[in-house]
């Protein structure tokens, strides 16, 4: 690419500017100076469209550019870490809305693995809703439909709560563009707990004690920046002297592919 002195640029056309305003003629004989000034103005008025027209053609910082997607490479799960088998939760991030009233921790005993993260909520009279939030950011580089899959198991008696407040799960996801999408949700019971995934369509009730395994699509084939979250609640009961809300279940075996 060429390299435009712009000092010597704005002289040539300040030259031949000065040189008109003073009702003089350029040198028509001297094709260099002619050459200079026609230059000049044309590539200043090059240099001004650049400057008005970079903002148009910037890529958003969200977006990858196209040497990135030159680059890319789609490993077998986008996501890091996730069997927790690090004894850890980087890079996943657990936010509880109140710090007294959830939980995640990684724990012993996972699905086909040594450690899976335990999740917890609780909440009883007189407390607000235990809401939780277990979350990934990863990078997808090649427009494709991606799906989501991981397992779950509720053991057994790990809920309790006063109808007709069960305590419940979303799985969501957040795409590029900072649209949120909900994929699936779930409401557990003392005995059983019911899935309902969105895409493709599942509805199902599964047992307690048992590893369930599930898959949602996300919801599109943006590239960029993704967060897929895990976001459980324990509503309290209204009465007072009623049974503390509580829940209790193990998730695992994360991975995000292509479908």
């Amino acid at each position: 690419m060429v390299k435009i002195d712009e000092a010597l640029l704005n002289k040539a056309v300040k030259k031949g500017l000065d040189t008109l305003q003073k009702g003089e003629h350029l040198d028509m004989e001297d094709p260099n100076e002619i050459g200079k000034f026609i230059f000049g103005i044309l590539a200043s008025a090059l240099l001004s469209w650049l400057a008005v027209a970079a903002p148009v053609f910037s890529t958003p910082a969200n977006v990858l550019s196209s040497l990135d997607v030159r680059a890319c490479t789609t490993p077998a799960n986008s996501l890091k870490n996730p069997s927790f088998e690090s004894s850890a939760f980087t890079p996943w991030v657990f936010k509880p809305t109140y710090i007294k009233l959830g939980s995640a921790t990684v724990v012993k005993s996972g699905y086909k693995s040594d450690h899976a993260i335990q999740a917890t909520g609780t909440s009883g009279y007189n407390d607000p809703t235990s809401y939780n939030k277990l979350s990934q950011t990863f990078k997808i580089c090649k427009a494709a439909r991606f799906q989501l899959s991981w397992s779950m198991i509720l053991p057994k008696d790990s809920v309790a709560y006063t109808a007709p407040s069960k305590p419940g799960l979303f799985v969501q996801a957040k795409a590029p563009d900072g649209l949120s999408y909900s994929m699936g949700s779930f409401s557990f019971d003392t005995k059983t707990f019911s899935s309902n995934i969105y895409t493709p369509s599942f509805k199902g009730t599964h047992k307690v004690d048992q590893w369930a395994n599930f898959v949602a699509d996300l919801p599109n084939s943006q590239t960029g920046t993704w967060t897929i979250s895990m976001e459980w609640y324990v509503a309290g009961p209204s009465a007072k002297g009623s049974k503390t809300s509580t829940l209790k279940f193990k998730i695992d075996n994360f991975v995000v592919k292509p479908k």
